[in-house]
Parts: C-alpha cells; sequence; structure tokens
C-alpha cells in the first residue's frame, strides 16, 4: 500500500475559500431576479457558493435532469 508523502515547511493559504472563479463571477454577476438553468451539479455548485457569498436563491426543478437557480435577494 502507498503511503502518503508528508511535507514539511508548506505555508498554510490565509483563506481556504476561492475568492475567484466561474461560479463566483457567475453569481457577482446576477441581479436580483435573474436565473441559471443548468445540470443538478452546476446549479448546487452555484448555491454553495452563493451560501459561503452570504447571497440568498432559490432552486427549483425544470425537467428530470436540469434545474434553474434564481437570485432572489
Amino acid at each position: 500500500m502507498n503511503h502518503p508523502i508528508i511535507e514539511e515547511g508548506i505555508a498554510i493559504p490565509p483563506d481556504g475559500r476561492a475568492r475567484s472563479g466561474i461560479n463566483r463571477d457567475t453569481l457577482e454577476a446576477m441581479d436580483i431576479g435573474d436565473s441559471v438553468e443548468g445540470n443538478y451539479i452546476l446549479i448546487q455548485g452555484l448555491a454553495s457558493q452563493a451560501k459561503t457569498m452570504g447571497l440568498k436563491v432559490t432552486t427549483r426543478k425544470v425537467s428530470s435532469n436540469t434545474r434553474r437557480i434564481w437570485r432572489i435577494e
């Protein structure tokens, strides 16, 4: 069995949360009432990022494999 390599002297980043990224950029570009449609994984990623950013959103099922997310506040 291969064991993980232990490394020393690696600095811890100041904040573990991403300050940029496609989900964050998308949410910042959305105005209240705007929505995005996509697959479940995309929408859940956006919802999770919105929670991290303190934004209020809601999601709804559109069809068996698509969802929609709205920025509500």
